[in-house]
């Protein structure tokens, strides 16, 4: 056999049936081939999508588990109570109840009951602060006890300037350290931890 009696293949002129029926073939074929991946990519796309949602919850749980300010260890906390700065805050507005029992009685109406709001306020907001799960909402309550301890700072100051308040040394201490406490608190937060 020669190469000159061999059959040529069809050509794909424009009247040539069978090599129009080939080339739609071929494009439909690759027309499903590209519906496919897309379906597939988008499958997948959804899938990684619903992991890293799923990661990332978890990594938020964990973050919103983690307190460096308690002596319980972090995965045991489960109740604002346990939080040393929340401890010492309340002790602090204890502290503030009794010292403002002895003030004069025309300054117990106005000063002393605004003295004690701005105490409790303070070991309230940390409570709040504890339950909120997103770490800007943490960092805004925690926040809120640092403008607290500073307003508390000031009253018990001017107090002791008007002379109610006599021995002011060791409750301003205690003052800074809730400040310095509420400070790392912030801090934590505002890192996710």
């Amino acid at each position: 056999m020669s190469l000159f009696n061999r059959e040529a293949p069809p050509l794909d002129l424009p009247g040539n049936d069978q090599g129009n029926e080939r080339r739609n073939e071929h494009r439909s074929e690759h027309r499903n081939e590209h519906r496919n991946e897309q379906r597939n990519d988008q499958r997948n796309d959804q899938r990684n999508q619903q992991r890293n949602e799923h990661r990332g919850d978890r990594r938020n749980d964990r973050r919103d588990d983690r307190r460096n300010d308690s002596p319980v260890s972090a995965d045991k906390l489960t109740d604002f109570q346990q939080l040393n700065v929340w401890q010492k805050a309340h002790k602090l507005a204890l502290e503030v109840f009794a010292i403002t029992r002895k003030f004069p009685k025309a300054e117990r109406e106005e000063t002393a009951r605004t003295i004690r709001r701005t105490a409790t306020v303070i070991p309230a907001k940390i409570a709040e602060g504890f339950m909120r799960r997103h770490p800007r909402d943490k960092e805004a309550s925690y926040r809120m006890s640092q403008d607290a301890i500073e307003e508390l700072k000031y009253y018990l100051i001017l107090s002791r300037d008007l002379g109610f308040l006599k021995n002011s040394e060791e409750i301003l201490m205690a003052v800074d350290e809730v400040a310095r406490m509420l400070t790392g608190l912030v801090r934590s937060a505002r890192h996710g931890n």
